[in-house]
């Protein structure tokens, strides 16, 4: 769907459904900051039109549940950077209880250790 640029640093990003773009924010590309400052109103990168609504709709997970499954991968991913070796200075960047992973997180990471935590959490196969 996407490829995040962070310094040397990207992230490919998969569409969670099968779908087709209906509609490109190319507000973004002009201002990519929009990402990270307003990522629901001016900072979304696509709509998206499920090819099959009743399928993807199926494997959707809303509300509570949602916010629990963000918060549990926030976790892994804060777990799992810590297991690296790098202790506290990545525990530190993440804030109690959010539900977001850090934007610093990936200027804290060397390279192998990026690689490993992208391909753990993001890969595409």
């Amino acid at each position: 769907l996407a490829t995040l640029h962070y310094g040397g640093r990207s992230i490919m990003l998969r569409a969670p459904i099968e779908a087709v773009i209906d509609e490109v924010n190319t507000l973004v590309g002009a201002d990519p900051s929009r990402l990270a400052r307003d990522p629901f109103e001016e900072g979304w990168l696509y709509r998206l039109r499920a090819r099959s609504l009743a399928e993807a709709l199926r494997g959707m997970k809303v509300a509570e549940e949602a916010a629990a499954w963000m918060g549990t991968e926030v976790s892994r991913i804060r777990d799992f950077a810590s297991g690296l070796g790098h202790g506290d200075r990545i525990s530190a960047t993440f804030r109690p209880g959010a539900a977001t992973v850090p934007v610093g997180l990936a200027g804290q990471l060397g390279a192998s250790d990026w690689k490993k935590l992208v391909d753990r959490f993001y890969a595409t196969t």
